[in-house]
């Protein structure tokens, strides 16, 4: 969207959420501040609280990499939206990573990504986001990107 025109309707994060894994449960990751945020031109407050980016169901292929966007609802609830995995070496090689499409009546405020170089599956609320071999970053928005992210 160009704001330069008229954004009417518009979905936007308009505080930076600073995503980063859970000090306490190094399994989910957490937003750092209370954010506003709008969904649809209306106005809403996510507040922040421990663990509140959870992956739980999700898994990442050994020798692969996934993005999720992470979404927030109306009424505070946030939802992580899996993206396409793809293999390491192909993410080395330059491949670019799709940003998943947020779920409907949800606005972005970030985004993680997974790089799982270890042996063994990474299982959602259970492997630690900082453990061996599997390598977290996160990403702050204010809407969805664009453009694919390129490692």
């Amino acid at each position: 969207m160009n704001l330069n025109h008229n954004p009417k309707g518009g979905t936007f994060c308009l505080g930076n959420a600073g995503i980063i894994i859970d000090a306490s449960a190094k399994a989910d990751a957490e937003t750092l501040a209370d954010i506003p945020y709008c969904i649809k031109g209306r106005m809403y407050t996510l507040t922040s609280g421990d663990g509140d980016i959870q992956f739980d169901g999700n898994t990442v292929t050994a020798a692969y990499t996934a993005m999720f966007t992470v979404c927030v609802d109306s009424s505070g609830t946030i939802t992580v939206v899996k993206g396409t995995e793809i293999s390491n070496t192909d993410v080395t090689n330059g491949k670019p990573i799709p940003w998943p499409e947020p779920t409907a009546n949800t606005c972005p405020i970030g985004a993680c990504k997974i790089k799982n170089a270890s042996s063994s599956v990474f299982t959602g609320g259970t492997t630690l986001l900082d453990a061996s071999d599997i390598t977290f970053t996160a990403y702050n928005f204010f809407t969805l990107p664009s453009e694919p992210h390129v490692a």
